[in-house]
């Protein structure tokens, strides 16, 4: 696949320094070009990642009408762009640390990512999965998550992880996304102990004849009863593929994920390119992150955030996969430059890394962020006040739709005009997606977050308050500032 070069990821180094003053006059700036300029401004942040063929055009649509298309016509790779571009330039950087259940860590390069996920597209394909095809992920917390993702991109198939804790929602994620294919594990080690994931796939698989391959990763010792025809073990098919696979190219509207869903509604659509430039420009200009840095994100759907996932790699930095959920305790060990996280987490960490608050509680970084894998909104920097990021257009408004301003006002936030990593669709449900996001509000998209203006004009994150079938990021409140 021939990719036309880009030189953007140079930057970061000089970025990681920057004071939060820079960080957040950065961020202003930008974030004002994006709305007054927005053709320009984007067309320019889309030489972040490598295309086939760069787009012509940035937004084409109508928001109102749930009728959105960034980027389209423009052909990428989401794993060229994640994984394969920089295990071209710096093979041996690290890319993924495995911080383990048993308390040790091994890391992984981008050159072994990208064989990695090739081996898992590889055995993917070997099982029927196509482009657009679903692929439904039950997992701990490994590198297999990551494979997962990184192989369903390769050949442009799209996947959806389930927590380990959610048997009740991977039943209505398989049903809802029609997919053929589960990837799961016999057992999850978390902190409060194993999973029994294997015996809780077998009890749903019985009412869902649908699926007709399951991937079992054995992540213990635990026994696993395989169905003949149907379940292979991961692991020895993962040997056996070919560490190469051919990158498909796809339409920077094309799927690139799915996320959660809940037991009310379906999972929610995210588009390739728009998500993935959000997903990394927000991460490098609000936190600085760059080649180099080692990123832990806690408390994700399942996994890392997928926004932080994929922006991470993205800016070519490491992803830090926390297993048993003490990563932050042991972050000095694991050579964590960022950490994303709660409250709690932030304060287990200690001062070693630089912070960023996942439920708006106080941190040298403070984002608002997506309740569904989106990106950051808007962001706070420390004491020196906040700003909302690229292309969000806020209004705060009431239950009644009375819009609510100036210090102290609180309602729901929503966001005036299209941005490109805006959720596209619900599964299987646009009239679903347009009811419960653009109808409301008209010529709103809701967010389903709970926010309150602060004193300085920025917003503060109170909770994910309004209920929608797709808040799959819950955040506990109140925690905004006054």
């Amino acid at each position: 696949m021939a990719c036309v070069p880009r030189s953007l990821l140079t930057v970061s180094s000089s970025l990681v320094e920057c004071s939060l003053e820079e960080r957040l006059e950065t961020c202003r700036r930008l974030g004002a070009e994006s709305l007054e300029s927005p053709r320009r401004f984007w067309l320019r942040e889309a030489g972040l990642l490598d295309w086939v063929r760069a787009p012509d055009e940035a937004f084409v649509g109508e928001m109102k009408a749930g009728d959105v298309s960034w980027f389209a016509g423009g052909l990428l790779n989401a794993t060229w762009n994640a994984v394969d571009r920089h295990a071209v330039a710096t093979p041996e950087r690290t890319a993924l640390v495995w911080a383990r259940s048993e308390g040790d860590h091994v890391s992984w390069t981008f050159r072994e990512l990208r064989q990695a996920s090739a081996r898992m597209a590889q055995v993917l394909l070997s099982h029927g999965v196509r482009w657009g095809d679903r692929v439904v992920a039950h997992l701990p917390e490994t590198p297999t998550l990551a494979m997962l993702h990184l192989g369903c991109a390769r050949i442009g198939a799209v996947p959806v992880a389930v927590p380990v804790r959610s048997t009740a929602l991977l039943g209505r994620v398989l049903r809802v996304t029609r997919a053929r294919v589960l990837v799961t594990a016999n057992e999850a080690p978390t902190r409060e102990g194993l999973v029994p994931l294997w015996k809780h796939v077998e009890e749903l698989l019985g009412g869902l004849g649908r699926v007709e391959s399951v991937l079992v990763e054995r992540r213990t010792s635990a026994p696993v009863s395989l169905v003949y025809g149907r379940d292979q073990e991961l692991g020895s098919a993962l040997l056996r593929a070919r560490p190469t696979c051919a990158l498909r190219p796809c339409d920077g509207e094309d799927p690139l994920l799915l996320v959660g869903g809940s037991d009310e509604g379906p999972p929610m659509v995210h588009a390739q390119a728009g998500f993935l430039i959000c997903a990394a420009l927000a991460l490098r200009e609000a936190a600085g992150i760059g080649p180099g840095a080692h990123v832990l994100c806690t408390e994700g759907f399942s996994g890392p955030r997928v926004d932080v996932l994929w922006g991470t790699w993205v800016l070519g930095a490491a992803l830090v996969f926390d297993e048993r959920g003490d990563g932050p305790t042991r972050s000095r060990a694991l050579g964590v430059t960022h950490l994303i996280g709660s409250r709690s987490a932030l304060a287990a960490a200690g001062p070693g890394a630089l912070g960023v608050s996942l439920d708006g509680s106080d941190a040298a970084v403070a984002p608002v962020w997506s309740a569904e894998g989106g990106g950051m909104l808007a962001a706070r920097f420390g004491d020196l006040g906040g700003t909302p990021l690229f292309g969000v257009d806020p209004v705060l408004v009431d239950p009644a739709g009375r819009r609510a301003s100036g210090p102290g006002a609180e309602g729901e936030l929503c966001v005036k005009r299209s941005w490109p990593s805006q959720p596209r669709s619900l599964e299987q449900d646009h009239a679903g997606f347009v009811a419960q996001r653009l109808d409301r509000f008209p010529g709103l998209y809701r967010t389903g977050l709970h926010c309150r203006e602060l004193s300085d004009g920025s917003i503060g994150l109170t909770r994910a308050a309004v209920p929608t079938a797709s808040n799959v990021y819950p955040l506990e409140g109140p925690i905004g500032r006054a």
